[in-house]
């Protein structure tokens, strides 16, 4: 009596590795995965904070940011970056919480005023610090998702989402994501700003060139200490933004051109002979 063979379904080696170089030869299938992975990281930033109190410095910056909205006024939290305490506090604008103007409004102490503003005023903080919270979540979103371009560009499809991974699930980032401080918005910026200008170096072009330009404009920016613009001189707010804008711009004109010559000087040594 003979036994009929079955047929074999076994895969071997070889085939495996070309429906995995299939599936990520994809790239529309590759985004879609990068970018639920840093859905992955908000979400739990966002769920790992929700039953904590806010930090020593979250009340002074949500607070400062939704004045700079609301009344064009930078009198508290001046030594801190205008944009993420701005960015955090974008959601207040549709829920409108209403904000204390008392004596220590007029005396700028943002400390007494944050502190009127989460408990004192009739407001949920609970609620405000979560809406704060998520809108910083975003930004460690978006730096997860950097990174994975950043490595896919330098290393392929498998090393940008192993290095996406890592960064999702890092309890240092995953700590601070979530929180309304200038931290995870100064990695995002000074990371865009570096690799703006590692890719501006490779290839000089408009594109890339304005990419950097904003770039290390809004790293700047996010980090700028106004209180020491404010120690310097008391010119108008035009005429500090304008010399601030000017620094900044010679700065990256000085680091385009010396990477540029740096370039140039070794495409001709590189065409010396021996």
């Amino acid at each position: 009596m003979t036994l009929a063979r079955t047929p074999s379904f076994a895969m071997n080696r070889q085939d495996a590795v070309r429906v995995v170089d299939r599936i990520f030869a994809k790239r529309a299938f590759v985004t879609f995965i990068a970018i639920l992975l840093a859905a992955l990281h908000a979400a739990l930033a966002i769920t790992a904070t929700i039953e904590k109190s806010p930090t020593f410095d979250e009340p002074t910056h949500l607070t400062a940011g939704y004045s700079y909205w609301l009344k064009n006024d930078y009198r508290l939290d001046p030594e801190n970056g205008n944009w993420p305490a701005r960015w955090a506090a974008l959601p207040l604008l549709l829920s409108r919480p209403s904000f204390p103007e008392n004596a220590a409004w007029k005396q700028g102490d943002v400390g007494r005023v944050s502190e009127r503003f989460l408990y004192g005023s009739g407001n949920n903080s609970d609620r405000v610090v979560l809406l704060g919270r998520s809108m910083m979540a975003v930004v460690g979103a978006g730096l997860c998702l950097l990174i994975f371009f950043c490595s896919n560009r330098l290393f392929g499809t498998i090393g940008g989402l192993i290095s996406e991974l890592l960064a999702v699930f890092d309890p240092n980032l995953l700590a601070h994501s979530a929180l309304v401080t200038v931290d995870v918005a100064t990695a995002f910026f000074f990371t865009a700003a570096i690799w703006s200008y590692f890719r501006l170096l490779q290839s000089a072009n408009k594109p890339w060139f304005v990419i950097t330009a904003l770039s290390w404009w809004t790293g700047c920016s996010t980090m700028a200490k106004a209180c020491s613009r404010y120690r310097i001189n008391r010119r108008p707010r035009c005429d500090r933004f304008n010399s601030d804008l000017g620094i900044i711009c010679v700065s990256f004109f000085s680091l385009f051109a010396n990477g540029t010559s740096t370039r140039s000087l070794e495409r001709t040594m590189a065409g010396m002979p021996e």
